[in-house]
């Protein structure tokens, strides 16, 4: 047996983060891409890279002005209070995962 510990640092935690982000989906969307854009493809790429960064942004300004282990339920409670509203939203956030 080693003392080798199994532990997890920054750069392998977001390597797993970007693998499973981007998986195998990202080779099966390029036929589709292809089809629908044609030769604008990379510019679509470039596109939705500027968007998702937009949004890492934004979660990122959240994150670090509301400090809580909710993530984004708590960005909705905080934005909204609790109400109805917020329930729906909530449900409407858990079925993406879904």
């Amino acid at each position: 047996m080693s003392d080798h510990k199994n532990r997890i640092g920054l750069l392998q935690a977001t390597s797993i983060a970007v693998g499973t982000m981007i998986g195998a989906s990202i080779f099966s969307i390029f036929g589709l891409g292809a089809r629908t854009a044609g030769q604008n493809l990379p510019l679509v790429f470039v596109l939705s890279g500027l968007i998702a960064l937009l949004v890492a942004y934004s979660y990122a300004v959240m994150g670090s002005k509301i400090i809580s282990n909710a993530g984004p339920m708590e960005f909705i409670l905080q934005g909204f209070g609790d109400n109805l509203l917020t329930g729906a939203l909530g449900f409407l956030f858990w079925m993406s995962y879904v």
